[in-house]
């Protein structure tokens, strides 16, 4: 088992930075015969998604550096995957479950060992740890965690709180809100809604409207395919929305938050850059749902999007038939939507949170703009009717932005070239021979 654990730290240096990493184990098959994506469509299939997971933080939660025997307490995950018979690390793009097969998310070890610990395993099943963020397909089998805990279809399935406790204290508002037209601001007061200052919700939203860039992944690195439809200039858009976080005076740092946009289009939008004629999007209703974690701060985990569909124009480049989209993003955390601890994020415009669409290498991103995220802290009115953002903002362009540095180093420049000349002047030198009234003086003749 320490050979195997030893593998997984030596493969961290060789596996593909657009993969993730995949730990599988099985008493019965011999998982390293098959791919972690083929594994997944077979029977009897338990997949363990952890935020964040990679083959580094598995080798540390199972002491795979450590000599000393006693120090190794393994988890009921660490466990199962010790006495299984097959065991091996892989990397994967994607994993597409099936309705047969048991999914349990977790945002913590803790909390995946809790879980992992209460499932009734069947019998000669095989075990896939994964970061959640490849999941493709929602979870369709809910995992019990108590007695009052139930199943959901595929279709109408509820999120699960993270833990026991924290459903006991979950203040969200699972229910959609009306928010009238755009930009989306989450939770929206001063019309059906009146805020409580203490008894409110802690996180605070607002977007002015959703860029839909198409982008077609083979010409990465190339020279890029993409299109973009900005969405919200015309009358007709509309939201709903949902939000999950503490409120206020329970306000907890560790606790996870999340808002769900469920944004209508009222009219057509066409392509602004590239071919406008090669892509639109047609009057829909989608859902964006943004998870983040909290600790020092804020950040990203998780985007995913529902019900989106983009049209092929009709003077279509790349894009020749409609893609959907229905799943997580691909790299939700390479996105930067994070701030400080105290401090709101606020971004001019986001980059692009890509997702897999129905379409081969055809991605669509979703681009927030003029969108600004608060977590804690947040103020109000004097007649505390309408939550406001703090003065402390973390802006996605850093302190030096592209113009700032052009001019930093051309005025480096300048005062290089200066002080080289500079320089070279001091480094003449003239004869002082001539100020010395003891030596011969020096005749110089010359003829006119």
């Amino acid at each position: 088992m320490r050979l195997f654990l030893s593998t997984i730290a030596l493969a961290l240096t060789v596996i593909p930075s657009l993969a993730e990493d995949a730990v599988v184990w099985s008493n019965d098959k011999d998982v390293s015969a098959s791919s972690a994506t083929q594994l997944a469509s077979s029977d009897n299939v338990v997949i363990l998604a952890l935020d964040d997971f990679t083959l580094a933080s598995f080798s540390k939660a199972a002491n795979a550096y450590s000599n000393d025997a006693s120090s190794q307490h393994d988890t009921s995950v660490i466990a199962a995957i010790r006495a299984a018979k097959y065991h091996a690390s892989q990397d994967v793009s994607s994993i597409s479950p099936t309705t047969s097969a048991t999914v349990i998310r977790a945002a913590t070890w803790d909390q995946l060992n809790e879980e992992f610990s209460a499932l009734e395993l069947p019998s000669g099943y095989t075990g896939i740890l994964v970061n959640a963020a490849i999941l493709q397909n929602p979870r369709v089998k809910r995992v019990s965690i108590n007695d009052n805990d139930v199943d959901f279809a595929a279709d109408d399935e509820a999120p699960r709180p993270k833990s026991k406790s924290r459903a006991r204290q979950s203040s969200s508002n699972s229910a959609l809100t009306a928010g009238g037209s755009v930009p989306v601001v989450i939770p929206r007061y001063g019309a059906a809604e009146t805020y409580d200052l203490k008894a409110g919700p802690s996180c605070l939203l607002y977007v002015e409207n959703i860029t839909v860039v198409v982008l077609h992944s083979t010409t990465i690195g190339n020279v890029q395919k993409a299109l973009t439809i900005p969405l919200g200039s015309k009358d007709g858009d509309s939201y709903k929305y949902g939000y999950s976080c503490d409120s206020v005076k329970n306000f907890n740092t560790t606790k996870p938050f999340s808002f769900t946009i469920e944004y209508t289009v009222g009219d057509t939008y066409n392509a602004v850059w590239g071919k406008t004629n090669a892509a639109s999007i047609q009057p829909q209703t989608f859902t964006v749902t943004l998870s983040f974690n909290s600790s020092d701060g804020f950040f990203l985990t998780n985007a995913e999007v529902s019900g989106l569909s983009v049209d092929a124009g009709k003077e279509p480049d790349f894009l020749t038939e409609k893609a959907t989209v229905d799943g997580s993003a691909i790299h939700p955390r390479a996105v930067p939507l994070r701030a400080y601890f105290g401090y709101n994020f606020a971004c001019g415009q986001t980059q692009a949170i890509f997702f897999n669409s129905s379409v081969a290498n055809v991605l669509v991103g979703v681009v927030f703009d003029n969108i600004q995220i608060q977590a804690s802290g947040i103020l109000a009115t004097a007649e505390n009717q309408v939550p406001q953002f703090t003065r402390a903002t973390a802006d996605c362009v850093g302190t030096f932005s592209a113009g700032s540095w052009m001019g930093i180093i051309t005025s480096i420049i300048l005062f290089s070239v200066f002080m080289f000349g500079y320089l070279m002047l001091n480094s003449v030198q003239t004869m002082d021979r001539f100020d010395d009234p003891k030596q011969k003086q020096i005749v110089i003749n010359f003829k006119e």
